[in-house]
């Protein structure tokens, strides 16, 4: 026997505020992935832009496509 009833509303809330969550995440890599891109095409270094968006210098490689992903 379940110890709570099942609330659809509620799960359906539950499921539209995740999608929110991860459509903002999604959102924020991608306006990271721009910046980056426009600051490596101002001419700056990969290993400047990485320690300004503070982000491994790895991922900011993979970020302008100097790097496969591992």
């Amino acid at each position: 026997m379940l110890l709570t009833e099942y609330n659809e509303a509620e799960a359906m809330r539950l499921f539209e505020l995740d999608g929110e969550r991860r459509g903002r995440a999604e959102g924020e890599k991608k306006k990271t992935i721009e910046v980056a891109k426009s600051m490596y095409d101002d001419g700056l270094e990969p290993e400047r832009i990485a320690r300004i968006l503070k982000l491994d210098i790895a991922d900011v490689e993979v970020m302008l496509g100097l790097r496969k992903m591992a």
